[in-house]
């Protein structure tokens, strides 16, 4: 499939995948093409067990991340340049490696409008994303903040619970107002009427 339009450029999405990091420098070195890493995670840098492995399992993640780290920088010697989604993980990774990178930051059609009309003292905070990797807990703690400011206050969530425990969560936090998985119009909707987005 690759040898039908013999690539100009191969970009790699780092993830946390050492065969998807090696598979696109070998496919780069393969066409003579140059290798662009897009980077939007700090995988390299984590060193607890964000994979949550239970028994057994538990014991190799130290494996697991020597073989991704040790793969990351073979890639990273093969890649002519890399693309960050910002500035923090931009400086991070060029403290550690010698590649020439740039920050790009993702295009939006949205432009700033009127402040929401409220009544005096009432606040929209909301988030929109995904609700994996542990981060329903950080999402219980600001909620439980909100209320300790004001029993008025709630945080809206927008995503889709991924399991029970996230589920439980939720129910069990005064703070929290989940309001399910919308689409991008709705999305876009929602960020307009917010007075505080959280990312």
């Amino acid at each position: 499939w690759v040898e039908d339009f013999s690539p100009e450029v191969v970009l790699l999405q780092a993830g946390d995948s050492p065969f998807m990091l090696r598979l696109a420098e070998e496919t780069a070195k393969k066409f003579g093409a140059p290798l662009v890493i897009y980077n939007s995670e700090v995988y390299y840098f984590k060193d607890f067990d964000y994979l949550r492995s239970k028994g057994l399992s538990r014991l190799f993640f130290p494996l697991f991340r020597s073989a991704y780290r040790r793969q990351f920088r073979k890639t990273v010697k093969a890649a002519a340049c890399s693309i960050y989604c910002n500035e923090e993980i931009k400086a991070l990774y060029d403290a550690e490696f010698a590649l020439p990178s740039e920050v790009v930051y993702t295009a939006t059609e949205l432009r700033l409008g009127p402040a929401p009309e409220r009544e005096s003292g009432e606040l929209v905070v909301s988030y929109l994303g995904t609700l994996g990797v542990g981060r329903h807990a950080a999402l219980v703690e600001v909620a439980n903040a909100l209320q300790a400011v004001s029993p008025d206050y709630r945080l809206n969530i927008y995503g889709r619970i991924p399991n029970d425990e996230v589920q439980a969560a939720f129910d069990g936090c005064e703070g929290i107002s989940y309001k399910g998985f919308v689409s991008y119009d709705e999305v876009l909707a929602v960020m307009a009427e917010s007075d505080v987005l959280l990312h």
